[in-house]
């Protein structure tokens, strides 16, 4: 059975990894991995890929505890104490929650992004945004990368939205080009409306302010989101719902019936 769940609480307190087109360099090797399976028989899977990277774009040897390569998941990236997290894999997998299709494309998972929305306000944007097919709205769905990044029109609609709200009390900057504020995400941000992303057949990705905004500084809070089009026009359609639009979330894949789940829970309900 092609299923496997991943269950993240990471409290945000990491400077953003910037991976997109950026080099990572370090040890890698192949190994025969051996899993158990629920009839207590064991099945091998050959060449299995891993290793250590020291080395990620600019950033070195620090924090970071790596990306397990399965095409998707990471751990927590601030609380080393805290033991929920996990990775399920095949029958023990929780597939509950809203589900959408997915697709694996190129070695990613995309999903149908049909919109967003700032509280009660659905975000006015180009429908061709996301057409990678031609046909559809894509995006990829990827916690190995911390930020959203989001093609240029559904950028500019969130970041014009965003700053309806807020540059009335506070004052906007760029900070390499993340859209920032001087204050504190815990009292300036009381009161600001979730964000949701809306997913084919109904599925809903609701995001918090402690997961749509990161405290960059003691005195200086960005936005999680990013407009891909920084790294060129090749990018101008390119989006990713990346690890901080997740937190809080189990999401599980179903590759089989080439479904994804979301289910607001604590994944500490999920040992019980």
């Amino acid at each position: 059975m092609q299923k496997y769940h991943m269950s993240l609480r990471p409290e945000w307190g990491m400077r953003l990894v910037e991976s997109m087109c950026l080099p990572s360099v370090g040890v890698i090797a192949t190994e025969q991995l051996i899993f158990g399976s629920p009839d207590e028989g064991t099945n091998a899977v050959n060449n299995v890929i891993f290793g250590c990277s020291h080395r990620n774009g600019n950033y070195k040897d620090t924090r970071f505890t790596g990306v397990f390569g399965l095409g998707s998941g990471i751990t927590s990236v601030a609380d080393p104490d805290y033991s929920y997290n996990q990775l399920v894999l095949s029958e023990g997998a929780n597939m509950e929650g809203y589900s959408t299709p997915l697709d694996v494309v190129d070695g990613h998972y995309q999903v149908i992004l049909e919109g967003i929305s700032v509280g009660e306000t659905r975000l006015v944007i180009d429908p061709s945004t996301f057409q990678r097919t031609g046909k559809e709205r894509r995006a990829i769905i990827d916690s190995g990368t911390a930020p959203t990044w989001l093609a240029e029109n559904e950028y500019r609609a969130l970041e014009r939205e965003v700053r309806n709200l807020l540059d009335r009390f506070l004052t906007p900057f760029m900070r390499e080009s993340f859209l920032c504020y001087r204050g504190k995400v815990g009292q300036d941000l009381v009161g600001f409306p979730a964000v949701t992303f809306h997913f084919a057949e109904g599925a809903d990705l609701v995001v918090d302010t402690e997961s749509m905004f990161y405290q960059a500084t003691p005195n200086i809070f960005c936005m999680a989101v990013r407009q891909a089009s920084v790294y060129g026009k090749d990018f101008k359609d390119f989006s990713v719902i990346g690890l901080m639009a997740q937190q809080y979330y189990n999401v599980a894949y179903d590759l089989n019936k080439h479904k994804l789940f979301f289910q607001r829970i604590d994944c500490e309900l999920l040992d019980e």
